[in-house]
């Protein structure tokens, strides 16, 4: 029963499971080549025991050693064209990376703009002055439309609304006429 032997064999205390995270790998972990440059070393090694005895290598061992070198040649192929692709991407990267900085230097003078738009809003005074400025002309033009039409009228005494509308009708009523002004007070006429 040599199987059981094994199962009543004392052991020590088990080795912790190591921590996938944890930050201190071994170098082949690091390193994905490691395993190509152990099989180099592997070989240096068997040539230097073969060369050491002066026996031929065996047909195997040649064998072995071209199918090896077979696949290195595939693996610095593989490594060469992602060397490649790498370049290409970095060099994608930088294009996006500098049209990224210009959009923001873009995005930063439109904000400013648009802040220096909303500035110039309708409570700067340039625009009050203009809104005044149409609102005179407006009562200029109110006012000399009413003293066209009223210009034929004499001058009166505390005029109320009536007589103002009697004004303006007699211009276009001839029955409709204003009633003369007499003054009520001594007038100044040495002026």
């Amino acid at each position: 029963m040599p199987s059981n032997y094994a199962l009543h064999e004392v052991q020590g205390p088990a080795v912790p499971p190591k921590d996938p995270r944890s930050p201190m790998q071994p170098v082949s972990a690091k390193n994905p080549f490691n395993k190509m440059k152990k099989s180099f070393k592997a070989r240096e090694r068997e040539r230097d025991r073969h060369s050491s005895k002066d026996t031929p290598c065996a047909p195997n061992d040649s064998e072995r050693i071209r199918a090896q070198d077979r696949q290195i040649k595939v693996l610095e192929d593989t490594v060469n064209e992602c060397n490649i692709h790498i370049r290409d991407l970095e060099k994608a990267v930088q294009h996006y990376q500098s049209r990224l900085q210009e959009e923001e230097v873009l995005k930063q003078e439109l904000s400013s703009i648009r802040q220096n738009l909303l500035l110039d809003d309708e409570d700067e005074p340039w625009v009050i002055v203009k809104n005044f400025e149409e609102i005179n002309k407006k009562v200029d033009s109110i006012s000399l439309k009413l003293r066209n039409a009223l210009c034929g009228a004499d001058a009166r005494q505390e005029l109320t609304t009536s007589d103002l509308v009697e004004g303006l009708t007699a211009t276009t009523n001839p029955r409709y006429l204003p009633r003369p002004f007499i003054p009520s007070g001594p007038t100044n006429s040495s002026n």
